[in-house]
């Protein structure tokens, strides 16, 4: 296309290159920054996350390639891990929600350990890991200050994908 100028204006063809579109001369550096967001946040990264106890419902979130597993109930626990087993998955790409909880893991500063001196109760562990941060922490009936932020990014995830678990905690 020329405009009235002479210019020549990019045409709007697409070109499909490792699952990105991209349009001719329009728009590069957001499909790329797009790219590389997905690129390092699926390729490069590592997420498991356990909350659960004696006598309470079990929930667990591994990434496996483009996916989250999500595992909860009673037997959780017991299940072995793997995409067959789980009870439900949702894809990572274009998740916004999961970029989210990307965000605040990576803002957040947490300890490695919150122990109480009560000996049962709830016990959960996070292990996350990407080309920006690296997070490996557990507690024992305790919890950073904004543990429940963290819950409430996994709930609105949950609810938007229709997947019904109770993480009700701490």
């Amino acid at each position: 296309l020329r405009r009235a100028d002479g210019i020549l204006m990019p045409s709007l063809r697409k070109y499909s290159s490792l699952g990105v579109i991209f349009y001719e001369n329009h728009s590069l550096i957001t499909s790329l920054s797009n790219f590389l967001f997905y690129f390092f946040t699926t390729i490069f990264m590592e997420f498991n996350f356990f909350i659960g106890g004696f006598l309470n419902e079990h929930f667990e979130i591994q990434s496996q390639n483009d996916y989250l597993l999500i595992f909860c109930g009673f037997n959780a626990i017991f299940q072995s891990k793997n995409l067959e087993n789980s009870n439900h998955k949702i894809s990572v790409k274009d998740n916004k929600d999961w970029q989210n909880i990307i965000s605040f893991i990576e803002s957040s500063n947490w300890n490695q350990e919150y122990e109480s001196q009560v000996i049962d109760g709830l016990q959960w562990t996070l292990y996350f890991e990407n080309h920006v941060t690296k997070v490996k922490c557990n507690g024992n009936n305790n919890f950073p200050d904004n543990f429940n932020t963290f819950l409430d990014l996994i709930r609105v995830m949950l609810k938007r994908h229709k997947i019904n678990c109770n993480i009700d905690y701490p």
